[in-house]
């Protein structure tokens, strides 16, 4: 019997605290097609408490730190993932990290400690009048208006160069700009796992900042075995599944964000979220 027989009708539950957490653009979205396309029922929401005949439990909360009170309670010792990972904050894991008066002799990036700009913490802030206008002023001079300008980060050349209001806000963090270059392009590495499934794939642009396919130059698949200190960074943050950018810079695997709710351009019908999907099976029992 195939092991996608034996679980045939199983449940799974995406675990998340509204729509806003689970919507089609996500990966576990197009994953769960594929869940039910083998059989198994698929439902979504908040829990208290797991109940019975539930499969295994995939946590799904588009926000960087998570209230621990949000896990359920779970007498029934079902297997929820990426419970272990609850802070996803930039200052929790980065080895790029800087600090006033560090000597460091390149080039600098700013960032917000929030996944993916901060936008899913900006949509729950109400902004002021003077904070909407420095919202408007960020994307003309952002120094001037003492905010990172919107969907992107500043690369200074250097340290010096960090405005002393960026030190001192805890939202914010400084790193070493450590680009991976290919020619004149700038280069970044993405690999999406769930648990021992996974595929990687390279960008790239002429900008520094290289955020998805749409400002990008060329898009590959990697089709080598992630590197091992990939694996070890993975391991060590409790992930069962999710997204980690990193560059492979002078024959060094740097990895600096990780996300547990990443969005796909793919259908689910893709191969390689096809091949994906079946990382589910290392998880039940």
């Amino acid at each position: 019997m195939s092991v996608a027989r034996e679980f045939n009708g199983a449940k799974l539950h995406i675990l998340t605290t509204g729509r806003r957490d689970y919507q089609s653009v996500h990966l576990v979205h197009k994953l769960a097609e594929n869940w039910q396309a083998k059989g198994f029922e698929v439902s979504s929401g908040p829990l208290d408490e797991v109940p019975a005949g539930i499969a295994a439990v995939i946590c799904h909360w588009d926000q960087t730190k998570v209230d621990p009170s949000l896990l359920p309670r779970n007498p029934h010792k079902v297997p929820i993932l990426n419970q272990g990972i609850l802070d996803i904050s930039k200052d929790s894991f980065s080895l790029l990290t800087l600090h006033e008066g560090d000597a460091w002799g390149g080039s600098v990036i700013v960032k917000t400690i929030f996944n993916c700009f901060g936008q899913a913490e900006a949509k729950k802030k109400r902004l002021s009048f003077v904070q909407r206008l420095q919202k408007k002023l960020a994307k003309k001079n952002w120094k001037l208006a003492r905010r990172l300008p919107p969907f992107t980060y500043p690369v200074l050349g250097s340290v010096r160069e960090v405005p002393s209001w960026v030190w001192a806000d805890p939202n914010l963090i400084v790193e070493k700009f450590v680009p991976e270059r290919e020619g004149d392009l700038y280069s970044i590495r993405f690999w999406i796992f769930f648990g021992k499934k996974s595929y990687a794939y390279r960008l790239f642009s002429k900008e520094p900042i290289v955020k998805n396919r749409e400002n990008s130059e060329r898009f590959e698949f990697i089709e080598s075995d992630p590197p091992e200190a990939l694996i070890r960074f993975k391991e060590t943050h409790g992930l069962d599944f999710g997204k980690i950018d990193y560059v492979e810079n002078d024959g060094e695997v740097v990895a600096f964000d990780i996300n547990k709710t990443p969005t796909v351009a793919s259908d689910a019908d893709a191969p390689h979220l096809q091949k994906l999907a079946e990382g589910i099976f290392d998880f039940l029992r």
